[in-house]
């Protein structure tokens, strides 16, 4: 095999059909003719090796559908094709993702990706997300399953590792971001017949898709930075994360956020954890909640002000952001699209009562978090139709 290896995805996923198709039919009609053969004491030396030969193909299909997943995530070039490397290739083959030479040691490489590039495919292969189908732009509708894909990984990753707090709290913030999506989602399809119902009465339909499509731009972004940070600590600890810090992906602060959850104190892990929190809502998200005030003059504030009046919290025991906004100074003046207003809330009401439930009532957030998304949205949705029940 040569240096690199060109894949087209959609090509590789017809030939794994056709392979596993025809290694079933191979391994079938090889051992009935063999049976009938045993019968008349017919040699069956070559009806064996046929067997044989379907098994192995059979053996391979677990590796070529790894390598098509990893091809989709991939840049393409301009002919449509993926160069990745034969070493790449390898980390996800027989190896299942644990090579004896870690990505981190590959790079300089020819046709190895980035560690980051790296680290985000395999957060999408873990939640099960199609790069090639994921597009704000488009709406909730054709990126519904993929938003819920990431949340329940969310989900998987606190169950499996309880030390990964920020993971289980993404999961119940998604109950009501989702519930928000839907909602809008209400109000662009299905405009006429929410009527008055709507607390968005008076956004057009327009508008409601540029907001909800900021929403799922939103919730990208925060899975290929906070997603890529995971999927790296699961695959390679430490070693992963500084690596990340290498490349540029994270600095110093998320280094240290990490070196605490992994530590085993409960105290370094809470901190550790209220660390990445800090960064999703005070370096990833701020550009998009600031577009979104400033949209279209006055269209973006006001749409703003309705957010800061529906903004619910997703933790059992701690208020929504307007109540624990009152009586502040500057309320009723503060803002959930302005970040320190928004972290005071979070870090001051929201947070102190996630860890609360995970102290106190541990078997509530195991309830809580396992809830599928769309079911933990209906306690948050503020519109909807009759044709949903």
């Amino acid at each position: 095999m040569g240096e690199f290896s060109g894949i087209d995805p959609d090509t590789l996923n017809g030939m794994i059909s056709s392979l596993e198709k025809d290694s079933n039919t191979l391994v079938t009609m090889a051992a009935s003719i063999k049976g009938r053969f045993a019968r008349y004491g017919i040699e069956q030396t070559a009806l064996n090796e046929l067997i044989l030969l379907g098994n192995w193909a059979q053996d391979q299909l677990s590796g070529l559908r790894r390598r098509r997943d990893l091809a989709k995530i991939m840049e393409h070039d301009k002919t449509g094709l993926v160069q990745i490397s034969d070493a790449v290739l390898a980390l996800l083959d027989e190896t299942g993702g644990h090579p004896e030479h870690p990505i981190w040691e590959l790079q300089g490489q020819p046709g190895v990706p980035t560690v980051t590039d790296f680290y985000t495919a395999k957060a999408m292969i873990a939640a099960g997300v199609d790069p090639t189908t994921w597009d704000p732009s488009k709406g909730l509708g054709p990126n519904d399953e993929n938003v819920q894909k990431v949340y329940a990984w969310y989900a998987r990753m606190w169950q499996q590792n309880p030390n990964l707090q920020w993971a289980g709290m993404a999961k119940l913030a998604g109950g009501t971001v989702y519930a928000g999506m839907q909602d809008l989602d209400v109000v662009i399809n299905h405009h006429d017949e929410a009527g008055l119902l709507s607390p968005f009465m008076g956004l057009g339909v327009d508008e409601a898709k540029w907001f909800n499509n900021k929403f799922l731009e939103m919730q990208k972004q925060i899975f290929l930075d906070m997603g890529a940070q995971h999927a790296a600590y699961l695959d390679g600890g430490m070693d992963a994360i500084n690596a990340l810090k290498q490349a540029g992906q994270i600095d110093a602060r998320s280094v240290d956020a990490w070196q605490g959850i992994d530590s085993g104190d409960p105290q370094r892990i809470a901190d550790g954890n209220k660390s990445l929190l800090m960064r999703e809502q005070k370096k990833i998200l701020p550009p998009y909640y600031s577009e979104v005030y400033h949209h279209d003059g006055p269209v973006g504030y006001l749409f703003a002000s309705e957010l800061d009046n529906m903004t619910s919290s997703p933790i059992p025991g701690s208020k929504s952001f307007k109540s624990y906004s009152h009586g502040f100074v500057g309320y009723p003046f503060n803002q959930v699209t302005n970040t320190d207003d928004r972290w005071d809330w979070i870090s001051g009401d929201m947070l102190p009562a996630y860890q609360r439930l995970l102290r106190d009532d541990p078997g509530e957030a195991k309830r809580l978090i396992a809830l599928p998304l769309a079911q933990r949205a209906k306690e948050f949705r503020r519109i909807t139709l009759e044709s949903e029940g």
